[in-house]
């Protein structure tokens, strides 16, 4: 574990979700979910609002 998400929120793919727990991070089933400067989404789907989201934080 590098700690690099640990009390980090994020979403992901959701067989991505549980590595993400255990590595310490909170989890949250949002198309996007922007946590300081990371932003992170869950799928393909979502890439509009994850666009959007990353659009905002330039």
């Amino acid at each position: 574990q590098t700690g690099l998400v640990h009390g980090r929120t994020m979403t992901a793919y959701i067989t991505v979700q549980p590595d993400l727990y255990y590595a310490g991070a909170r989890i949250e089933d949002k198309d996007v979910v922007i946590d300081g400067n990371l932003i992170t989404s869950r799928e393909p789907k979502d890439i509009p609002a994850f666009n959007d989201a990353f659009l905002s934080a330039l």
